[in-house]
């Protein structure tokens, strides 16, 4: 009798929790990776995983002294102005340049300007 799972006879009790597990149609399937099919489930799943985005609005350096001096309401200038281009990162990958932008009176956001092309 061959290990290979594909050729292995089911027992009863396979045949009892083959009939309780979903199964699923032609339809279900909307893409292939590779040699893997992947689930209109599955792929409505991934679009909602949630990833860490990344705005970096400015770089400065300071001496390790005047960062242990900081206290609350001390404040670190920026020199970035609505309208300058920001870099955009998910993970540690950046995936795009954005502009800031005047959301209302207290607010800023970016406008994508610019999305880089998968490798």
């Amino acid at each position: 009798m061959s290990s290979d799972p594909q050729t292995m006879p089911m027992s009863d009790e396979d045949d009892a929790s083959a009939a309780d597990s979903p199964t699923a149609s032609s339809g279900d399937f909307v893409a292939m990776h590779g040699n893997t099919a992947v689930s209109a489930v599955a792929a409505a799943t991934l679009w909602e995983i949630p990833v860490p985005l990344r705005v970096v609005l400015a770089r400065t350096r300071m001496s390790i002294a005047r960062l242990l001096a900081l206290k609350e309401g001390d404040e670190i200038r920026l020199e970035r102005r609505v309208g300058e281009p920001v870099d955009i990162y998910v993970h540690d990958r950046i995936i795009g340049r954005g502009e800031l932008i005047s959301v209302d009176d207290d607010t800023i956001g970016v406008s994508f300007i610019d999305i880089a092309k998968p490798r």
